[in-house]
């Protein structure tokens, strides 16, 4: 019999069964993550405290920028098609639309804000 040890799925402190995170990335002081949760994307510090929701629409691939206060992002634009959008990181700054240069006046459509 031969056992083969597949890679665990990485969870953020205090996750819960189907809170999976993906796609950390760690900010430029190394002080804080950016990461994907249930389609959403999140920041916390690095020892798992002040996790928050930081998009008001799903999204994928958070990167940092390199002043580490805003976070840029891909989420599907007003066009239907993926497009670059931006938001602070402390959850209080609606995302704005970089990519295409269409969407830079039009709304995408959001999602509600995950608590608790």
């Amino acid at each position: 019999m031969v056992s083969i040890d597949r890679p665990a799925t990485p969870r953020h402190p205090g996750a819960g069964q189907d809170d999976v995170s993906r796609q950390p990335t760690l900010s430029p002081d190394h002080t804080q993550i950016a990461y994907v949760r249930n389609d959403t994307i999140w920041v916390m510090h690095t020892d798992g405290t002040d996790q928050h929701q930081i998009s008001d629409r799903t999204g994928t691939n958070p990167t940092w920028d390199p002043s580490g206060v805003r976070i840029t992002y891909t989420a599907t634009s007003c066009t239907g098609t993926p497009g670059t959008f931006r938001t602070g990181t402390d959850g209080t700054t609606p995302s704005e639309p970089l990519t295409p240069t269409a969407c830079a006046t039009q709304d995408a459509p959001l999602v509600g804000y995950i608590t608790g």
